[in-house]
C-alpha cells in the first residue's frame, strides 16, 4: 500500500537541539583575541594614520593593509574558523570590497602620474579619508561582533544534509525551470514590468536561484551513493551555468558561501584527493568562464536596441565565428574591472559633504523601509533611490552609484552613521537568523543562513536590499516550513509479504 510520511525527522531535530545548547559554551580562544584586539587595533591604527597623513602613497598603504587583513579573515572563514558570525562576514565584504577594490584600481588603472583622488575628481585627502573610515568601520564591526554576537554555527554543530534539504533543493529547481522559460530572463536576473519595483517573479527568482545552487552543490559533495551523486552533480553544474547570468559578484559570493558551509557540513577541503583537485579545477573554470562570459554578453547588449538573451547570444555567436570572442571578453573584462572595483569614490565624496552640510537625519533609512513595504499595504510609497536622496540633501546630481550600508549611514548621520550602520543592520540580520535557528528546523535555518550570508558579504548591497532581505526571510521561512510538512508518497516492497506498501 501507499505510505504517507513527513520528511522532518526526529533525529535531525534532536541533534539540532543539542547543538543549540552546546553553542552557548563553545569557545574559540585563539580567534577571540585576534578578532577583538589584534585585527581591530591594527585596522584602527591604519585608519588613523591615513586620516592624519592623507596622500596617494598612504592610500596605497591602507589598501594593502585592509586587503591583507580581509584576505586573512576570508581564509579563516573558508577553511579554519569554528565559529560563524555574520559580523566577520560583513567585515570581509567591507575590507575586500573597499580596500581590495581600491587596491586593484590603484595598481591597474593608467593615470599618467595623476593621483587616484585627482583622477576621481576629489579634493586632496578626501579619498584617503573615505577609505580610512571604511577600514575603521570594519574594525568596529569585528570587535563589536565578537563581543556581542552569538555564533550562528560552532564546532559542536555540523550542518545535516537531510532528505528535507534535498526536498527544498528539488522544490527550488521546480520553481526555477518555469521562470527560465517564462521569457523574462535577462542578464543579471528577471526583467520587471515596473521599473520602480522588482515584482514578485523577480524577487522569487533572486531568493531561490543562488540558495538552490549552494544547496545542490553541498548535496553533491556529501552524497554517499554514486548514482545520486551523479544526479546532483548534473543539477549543480546546470545551476552554476545559470548562476553565471546573475553577475560576477553573485557568482563569487555563491562560491565562497558554498565552500564555507560545505566545511561546516563535514566536507574536508584539506584532503586534496584527486576528486577534490578535479572539483576545485572545475570550480575555477566555472568562475573564469563566468567572469568572461558575463562581460562578453554585456558588451553584446551594447549592439542591440532592445537587449535580450537571445539577441545577445546571436551577437556572441557571430564573434565566435570570427574568432574574436575571447579577445573581446578578455579586453573588456580588464578595462571594466580597472574602474569597476573603485567603489569608495562616492562614499568619500559623501563623507566630505556630510562634514560641511546637514545630513538627512534618518530620511534615507525611513525611505528605504517604506520602499520595502509591499505595494499591497502601502500604495503611494516613495520611489526615490538613495542617489536621489543624496542629490537633494547635498545639492549634487548623482547617477547610479555603489550603494552600501556605509553610504546610507553617511547620508543619514555622517561619520557616525558610517561606522554604526554596519554594526546595527548586520546585528539585526544575525538576530533574525538566530531566531529562525531557535524556533524552526535545521533545514529552514540552513536556507535562511545562506540568504543572510549572501546579503551580508556583498559590498554593494543597498540598505533597501538589506531590509528587503530581512522582510523576505519571514516569507521564505514560512514557505519552507510548509514545504517540509507536505506529505510525500512512496512505494516500497513490504519486508515480509513481498507486496508493495
Amino acid at each position: 500500500m501507499l505510505q504517507v510520511h513527513n520528511p522532518v525527522y526526529r533525529d535531525t531535530a534532536s541533534i539540532w537541539r543539542h547543538s543549540r545548547n552546546a553553542a552557548k559554551t563553545t569557545v574559540e580562544p585563539f580567534s577571540r583575541t585576534e578578532y577583538v584586539l589584534h585585527f581591530p587595533l591594527f585596522l584602527a591604527a591604519v585608519a588613523v594614520l591615513m586620516w592624519i597623513f592623507p596622500s596617494d602613497d598612504m592610500l596605497g598603504f591602507g589598501c594593502f593593509a585592509g586587503t591583507g587583513v580581509g584576505l586573512v579573515i576570508l581564509w579563516r572563514f573558508l577553511f579554519r574558523d569554528k565559529l560563524l558570525r555574520l559580523t566577520r562576514v560583513g567585515a570581509i565584504g567591507c575590507l575586500l570590497g573597499y580596500s581590495g577594490g581600491t587596491l586593484n584600481t590603484w595598481l591597474t588603472l593608467p593615470r599618467s602620474g595623476e593621483s587616484l583622488g585627482a583622477w576621481a575628481g576629489l579634493m586632496r585627502g578626501d579619498l584617503c579619508h573615505g577609505l580610512a573610515v571604511t577600514i575603521l568601520a570594519a574594525a568596529l564591526l569585528l570587535a563589536a561582533g565578537e563581543l556581542l554576537e552569538s555564533p550562528l554555527l560552532d564546532s559542536s554543530h555540523r550542518i545535516a544534509v537531510t532528505s528535507g534539504i534535498k526536498r527544498i533543493a528539488l522544490a527550488g529547481l521546480v520553481l526555477v525551470v518555469p521562470i527560465i522559460f517564462s521569457g523574462r530572463l535577462r542578464q543579471s536576473g528577471i526583467e520587471s514590468n515596473n521599473p520602480g519595483h522588482a515584482g514578485v517573479l523577480a524577487v522569487l527568482f533572486g531568493s531561490v536561484v543562488t540558495p538552490v545552487v549552494i544547496l545542490s552543490t553541498m548535496i553533491f559533495l556529501l552524497e554517499g551513493k554514486q548514482g545520486k551523486r551523479i544526479f546532483w552533480g548534473i543539477i549543480a553544474f546546470l545551476l552554476w551555468v545559470l548562476q553565471m547570468d546573475l553577475g560576477r559578484r553573485n557568482l563569487l559570493y555563491a562560491a565562497v558561501t558554498t565552500v564555507s558551509l560545505a566545511r561546516h557540513a563535514g566536507y574536508r577541503w584539506n584532503k586534496l584527493t584527486f576528486r577534490q583537485v578535479t572539483l576545485i579545477g572545475i570550480g575555477g573554470v566555472i568562475l573564469v568562464v563566468g567572469f568572461l562570459g558575463y562581460q562578453l554578453m554585456r558588451v553584446a547588449s551594447y549592439k542591440l536596441e532592445n537587449p535580450n538573451l537571445v539577441g545577445q547570444f546571436e551577437v556572441v555567436e557571430g564573434w565566435v565565428e570570427q574568432g574574436r570572442a575571447f579577445k573581446i571578453a578578455l579586453t573588456s573584462t580588464q578595462q571594466n574591472v580597472q574602474a569597476r572595483t573603485f567603489v569608495v569614490a562616492w562614499f568619500s565624496d559623501l563623507l566630505q559633504l556630510s562634514a560641511q552640510q546637514p545630513t538627512a537625519h534618518g530620511k534615507d533609512t525611513l525611505t528605504q523601509i517604506e520602499e520595502a513595504v509591499p505595494s499591497l499595504f502601502l500604495r503611494n510609497k516613495p520611489t526615490i533611490q538613495e542617489e536621489g536622496i543624496a542629490s537633494e540633501q547635498f545639492g549634487r546630481i548623482y547617477p547610479d552609484q555603489a550603494n552600501s550600508l556605509l553610504t546610507a549611514g553617511v547620508i543619514d548621520y555622517g561619520l557616525l552613521g558610517a561606522v554604526t550602520y554596519p554594526i546595527l543592520f548586520v546585528s539585526l540580520m544575525a538576530y533574525l537568523t538566530r531566531w529562525i535557528r531557535a524556533h524552526l528546523e535545521n533545514e529552514v535555518f540552513l536556507y535562511i543562513l545562506i540568504v543572510a550570508l549572501l546579503a551580508t558579504i556583498a559590498t554593494e548591497g543597498t540598505l533597501n536590499g538589506y531590509i528587503v532581505t530581512m522582510r523576505d526571510i519571514f516569507v521564505l521561512a514560512a514557505g519552507i516550513y510548509v514545504l517540509l510538512r507536505m506529505p510525500s508518497i512512496s512505494i516500497r516492497p513490504h519486508s515480509k509479504a513481498g507486496y508493495l506498501s
